[in-house]
């Protein structure tokens, strides 16, 4: 529906405008007459109208003076200027400062009629536009907010885009920001009350902003004098323990990082832990920052070779190593529970890791490998721990072996056919001509033995590779691209991210430290 504003000093005028045309049939619910510029004003002030019909020549205020206050005060409203023969001079300026039309008096029906159906037109055309523009604003929003995250935007193009965004934009400026990330476990509408919860919390004593990531997790960022990890966990803990749904979710804080600038450290930080969500137990807020501290410089990878761990022949030799792995954590460290701890946290998820780059089929764990963390913190001897540690190695080498077993001769032959020319332009279809079998068999096939499609084990072969490329090489981001089968590096970028949750450059610098 729209609204009308007549307005001429001849009431006799303003009577044959509100008759001259069936403005209710054209959608006008409101049509307002009133006989002066200053009157017009002040209802403007108070009630939005879409139309304003005014004359030109009146006392005090002319409709001159008034089409450029409106222009100024309410830049949408569209204006239709009524003027005699001898004011052109006028009518000129009018058009200039935006007027839809201008009507002789006489008032002719006919084309106040045209000149109304163009300006609802101009009406309707605007509001779609505004429609979209507020809708693409919030794309806009968590776009800027995603790439500050991941380090994609920093520096004068991030400040340039931050003054962009809604809601009066992203501000930059505070002292230190965190992350919070929520990794939805169930479709469960109590899954958006408790992120609204949250963001209520967080709002009430942080400037904050959210977002959802690639994987559909939603992503807080966090904004004060301080952020500290321990302080929103103390803030957030009452709200979210009093989930009365089972696996609803689970929740990572980030580090605290001092300045806009080292956000993504804390994103990172937090993705790194929730990214192997189904070690922890459900409903879990975790904090990022007591998972990973009180290593006591002890290098977790330096002690052990964890793909060495998982492919020796022979249990016997694997547990040995685990159990001389604890025992050097005692002998090395403070062996505080704490410590000892953390280490074996930095271990799990190393181990994690290693496992989802050869244990194929995803989701399928044993419960031994399932909320890890839960059984850690509930182990009091360091004869616990490694006896606990030997079971979950163990469990994880007959995973492997288990997935080992022969698959069907075309699907192996496929697997081996991948890993040697992922480079090359590759689909379902292309494979399934090379081997001449029907390709829609074949992706059915590749999927039921696998449990992936075909599209993504050849990402994450790609990616892997990418990965010892950009650890091992100075090679351009291009130039891996390329070499791992990727002909446009923007495309590379965003099947990394999805793989990694940075893009390859940060990857790099936060593995090489450079």
């Amino acid at each position: 529906m729209y609204s009308v504003i007549l307005i001429d000093d001849e009431p006799v005028i303003l009577e044959g405008l509100k008759k001259a045309i069936p403005w209710n049939e054209y959608g006008f619910e409101d049509i307002i007459a009133v006989q002066s510029a200053a009157q017009a004003l002040e209802l403007m002030g108070s009630k939005q109208f879409d139309l304003c019909v005014t004359d030109i020549r009146m006392p005090e205020m002319d409709g001159l003076t008034l089409l450029k206050k409106v222009r100024t005060l309410y830049p949408h409203m569209s204006c239709v200027i009524l003027t005699a023969y001898d004011e052109f001079d006028y009518v000129l300026e009018a058009l200039r400062l935006g007027a839809e039309n201008f009507l002789l008096k006489p008032i002719n029906t006919a084309e106040l009629t045209a000149t109304v159906r163009k300006a609802l037109d101009n009406i309707n055309h605007s509001r779609e536009l505004d429609t979209f523009l507020k809708s693409n604003e919030s794309i806009f929003k968590e776009n800027v907010l995603y790439r500050w995250a991941t380090g994609d935007l920093s520096g004068q193009e991030l400040s340039d885009r931050a003054k962009l965004a809604s809601d009066g934009g992203i501000n930059l400026y505070k002292r230190c920001y965190n992350t919070l990330i929520v990794k939805p476990l169930s479709a469960d509408p109590a899954y958006e009350q408790l992120l609204d919860v949250c963001y209520g919390l967080l709002s009430s004593n942080y400037e904050c902003y959210r977002f959802s990531n690639p994987s559909g997790w939603q992503v807080f960022i966090i904004g004060g004098r301080t952020a500290s990890p321990s302080d929103i966990k103390s803030l957030l803990s009452p709200s979210m323990q009093m989930s009365q749904t089972p696996s609803l979710f689970i929740a990572v804080i980030g580090t605290e990082a001092l300045g806009s600038a080292n956000l993504p450290f804390s994103y990172q930080s937090a993705l790194e832990i929730i990214t192997y969500s189904m070690l922890f137990e459900s409903n879990s807020l975790l904090n990022a920052e007591e998972i990973r501290s009180n290593r006591d410089g002890y290098n977790v990878s330096a002690q052990i070779n964890i793909e060495e761990l998982l492919t020796l022949e022979r249990d016997e030799d694997a547990l040995a190593k685990t159990t001389a792995f604890v025992e050097s954590i005692g002998q090395e460290t403070d062996a505080s529970l704490p410590t000892v701890r953390a280490l074996l946290t930095e271990f799990l998820l190393q181990f994690a890791r290693q496992i989802e780059k050869v244990h194929l089929q995803k989701g399928s764990l044993p419960d031994s490998l399932k909320n890890m963390f839960a059984r850690l913190n509930s182990l009091g001897s360091q004869a616990e721990l490694s006896q606990w540690l030997n079971g979950i190695v163990l469990d994880a080498r007959h995973l492997i072996r288990r997935d080992s077993l022969p698959v069907s001769p075309i699907v192996s032959r496929v697997l081996q056919y991948v890993k040697v020319h992922y480079c090359e332009a590759m689909s379902i279809k292309k494979i399934a001509a090379h081997f001449s079998v029907n390709p829609s068999y074949l992706g059915y096939l590749f999927k039921q033995e696998t449990n992936l499609y075909f599209s993504d084990y050849l990402n994450q072969i790609r990616i892997q590779e990418a990965e010892r490329l950009l650890l091992s090489t100075d090679r351009t981001m291009s130039e891996i691209a390329s070499k791992v089968g990727y002909s446009d590096v923007t495309y590379f970028n965003q099947i990394f991210k999805k793989y990694n949750g940075i893009s390859p450059a940060k990857f790099r610098q936060a593995k090489k430290g450079v």
